[in-house]
């Protein structure tokens, strides 16, 4: 029986959402190529987390969400504590 490893599977699932151009240019790169076109993609993710953070209209809605958010979190924070308390106290208690 074979399996699949762990990296051989994520590669499944990535490719799956790939295009068929760019697997087929991968699968004849050299390791020198796979090396630059890793680097080359690390430095365009790096530049669209940087556009990301500039955007000053995106960082306001993120704020007013982050700001709206905080009630809920912290309400259900709470009610989480309590419910694993009475579980925790159910099971020292022997009630299942």
């Amino acid at each position: 029986m074979v399996t699949d490893s762990p990296t051989e599977k994520k590669l499944d699932k990535l490719a799956s959402k790939l295009s068929e151009t760019f697997l087929s240019e991968v699968k004849v790169m050299q390791p020198t190529q796979l090396k630059e076109a890793a680097l080359k993609y690390a430095k365009l993710l790096e530049n669209i987390e940087d556009d990301k953070k500039s955007n000053e209209k995106l960082q306001s809605v993120l704020s007013q969400k982050k700001d709206l958010e905080s009630g809920y979190k912290e309400s259900a924070k709470y009610a989480k504590m309590k419910m694993q308390y009475i579980l925790a106290t159910m099971k020292v208690n022997g009630v299942e």
